[in-house]
């Protein structure tokens, strides 16, 4: 039995694209939250994605 689908939002800045193809939106990510000092990793979807620069 698949496990349930859960949609969350996070909003916060890219520090690092691990992987990401456009095809599919599939993503690795390093995400630094808003109002957070330390990146989470971030596994999901996104149509796009683009690094910042500090």
């Amino acid at each position: 039995m698949p496990a349930p689908s859960v949609t969350i939002t996070l909003h916060g800045l890219v520090e690092r694209v691990t992987y990401h193809t456009e095809e599919t939106g599939y993503c690795i990510l390093k995400v630094i939250p808003e109002g957070k000092r330390e990146p989470v990793s971030l596994i999901g979807k996104a149509p796009r994605v683009v690094k910042t620069n500090p």
